[in-house]
């Protein structure tokens, strides 16, 4: 656990240095790159703080998710094979291209 802990301090650590570092480069440059550099070391804080805190993950909404996918992709390569008249390996560029060819 210790490890997990020192890591993502030093990546955060690595993180706000450098948001840090680039915002001492930032004198001098167009008002254009200073929106977009600002932009992205918005972005860059929102990681480290993310690196550090991590962040929440539902598991059981995740599961549903994926659960609802499959069922939605089963239903969608069956309409596939029955217009095709069969299955075939879908995976196969070879085998798709002769169902296509074959099917017009």
């Amino acid at each position: 656990m210790d490890a997990i802990l020192d890591t993502r301090i030093d990546a955060a650590l690595n993180a706000f240095l450098s948001l840090y570092l680039a915002k001492q480069m930032m004198t001098g440059v167009t008002d254009r790159v200073r929106r977009l550099q600002d932009l992205y070391l918005s972005s860059v804080e929102t990681v480290a703080r993310m690196e550090l805190y991590g962040f929440g993950f539902d598991r059981e909404k995740y599961d549903e998710l994926v659960a609802y996918l499959k069922k939605d992709i089963e239903k969608i390569l069956k309409e596939i094979y029955q217009m095709a008249g069969g299955e075939w390996n879908l995976d196969s560029s070879k085998e798709t291209s002769r169902v296509m060819l074959s099917s017009g």
